[in-house]
């Protein structure tokens, strides 16, 4: 989207505005050109500071996409509490798969989208010990495979109900076959797909030498930057304040189940506290990973790598302090959202 690469300025920002408005009336209400326009030009009049015609330009975009979902958010959160009746600490202290000591070894990265998961990615990646390895579907392949089943999205009941028939020591080895290749050599490479959040269980279960790092940032600051960012349909909570704050809280929830879980294989890094202390927040990292320290960890706007992610912009801009919440100007609009993460939107 070349509206998150624009320019600032404002003489051209005013004309491109000018330009989107026009070509939003050419096309049909609701229509995906009109979905694009809407959000498109939200971001260029945020950057203007015109902040009711910014919200009133997201809410349309927003509205016009979630008309297009056949999604009930209700279906979602009933996953997550089977997810965490069905992985408990029995089911993740079984065995799984012990590589030798030679083999790299995991570092799954996991968090809600926009929750600082690249950053943290490319700044591990400067490390000499550690690869980054991008967003893989790698371990829910290879789950699917070993359990025979293949559903609705990353993982759904039928799936959960076909564990006890998986031979969790073969998966893990199968996984480690098929994509220890990623780590190029190094000790370590990076798993970021944000969505194996709900597989941590069935992760920590077949590869006992992974290791899991959550990104989190404020519930306003992340919901925000979601509800703003047009995905498409695989992120289709993020359309709608109330369902956007319920994803949300179920995914705190069951973040909060796999800490119990798998203690010290599991931390938190917060995206804010990176932001403000890089160096110390990224010892504690790799003192995780087993790793001392080195510098190149701080430079995520190095040369060499790929981001393909909404951050990209944000990565090759380098490390910079947090910034006042873009929400803030949208307060009065954003009830329903805080009301449903519990926060006072001040």
């Amino acid at each position: 989207r070349l509206s998150q690469l624009r320019a600032q300025d404002r003489p051209g920002a005013t004309a491109r505005v000018e330009r989107l408005y026009a070509e939003r009336a050419r096309v049909a209400p609701g229509s995906e050109h009109d979905i694009h326009f809407s959000h498109a030009l939200f971001d260029e009049l945020h950057d203007l500071g015109e902040h009711e015609a910014a919200w009133a330009a997201l809410e349309r975009g927003m509205r016009a996409k979630r008309a297009t979902l056949r999604y009930d958010v209700a279906d979602d959160l009933r996953l997550v509490d089977a997810i965490r009746r069905r992985c408990d600490a029995g089911f993740v202290a079984r065995g799984g798969h012990v590589a030798d000591g030679d083999a790299p070894a995991p570092v799954f990265i996991v968090g809600l989208f926009r929750s600082g998961s690249t950053v943290l990615e490319r700044m591990l990646g400067g490390h000499p010990a550690i690869a980054e390895g991008g967003e893989s579907m790698g371990f829910a392949a290879a789950l699917r495979l070993a359990a025979d089943h293949r559903g609705r999205g990353l993982v759904d009941e039928a799936l959960l109900a076909r564990l006890d028939a998986v031979d969790w020591h073969a998966l893990g080895r199968d996984f480690m076959a098929a994509n220890a290749w990623r780590a190029h050599g190094r000790a370590l490479w990076t798993e970021k797909l944000p969505t194996n959040a709900l597989l941590l269980g069935c992760i920590a279960r077949a590869l006992p030498q992974a290791r899991f790092i959550h990104t989190v940032r404020a519930p306003m600051d992340v919901c925000f930057s979601n509800l703003r960012m047009l995905y498409g349909g695989f992120a289709p909570w993020s359309y709608d304040q109330r369902e956007l704050a319920a994803w949300h809280q179920a995914h705190a929830a069951l973040m909060a189940h796999w800490h119990a879980l798998l203690g010290p294989r599991l931390i938190d890094v917060h995206h804010d506290r990176l932001l403000r202390e890089p160096e110390a927040t990224m010892r504690r990292v790799l003192g995780h990973l087993d790793l001392g320290f080195d510098a190149a960890v701080l430079r995520p706007e190095r040369s060499g790598g790929a981001v393909a992610t909404a951050s990209a912009a944000q990565v090759r801009a380098g490390l910079r302090a947090p910034r006042p919440p873009d929400w803030r100007p949208y307060r009065d609009h954003l009830g329903p959202l805080a009301a449903g993460l519990g926060v006072e939107p001040s």
